[in-house]
């Protein structure tokens, strides 16, 4: 997976990624704040590791900044980043997609 954003970033530039990811994790504090409030704790364990991933991720970027990873990629690697790009908003997004139907699966059996 390391290889995988290490190449995210030079096809990218850790601008982009150290933004991107950057969000991401801002919307996970977001998420454990309101997780924490509503007393749901599995949601506030799920919550802070969809931020500390995503802050793993600012953290490559901001090297990439740095000039600590190796120059940007010929514009011929870019379908491989476009694969790659699929593969990583999937695995962030997807505890979101699970959080968001746990919380209204339980809103609705409160309901009911």
């Amino acid at each position: 997976m390391v290889n995988m954003i290490q190449h995210h970033i030079q096809v990218f530039g850790g601008k982009f990624i150290a933004v991107e990811f950057g969000l991401v994790a801002l919307l996970g504090v977001f998420l454990v704040i309101f997780s924490v409030m509503a007393r749901q704790f599995g949601l506030v364990v799920v919550s802070i590791g969809i931020t500390l991933n995503s802050l793993v991720v600012v953290g490559y970027g901001l090297q990439a900044i740095n000039g600590k990873l190796g120059k940007a990629l010929q514009s011929t690697e870019s379908n491989r980043a476009l694969v790659e790009t699929l593969i990583l908003s999937v695995t962030i997004i997807l505890p979101f997609v699970l959080l968001i139907l746990v919380g209204y699966e339980r809103i609705t059996s409160r309901l009911s």
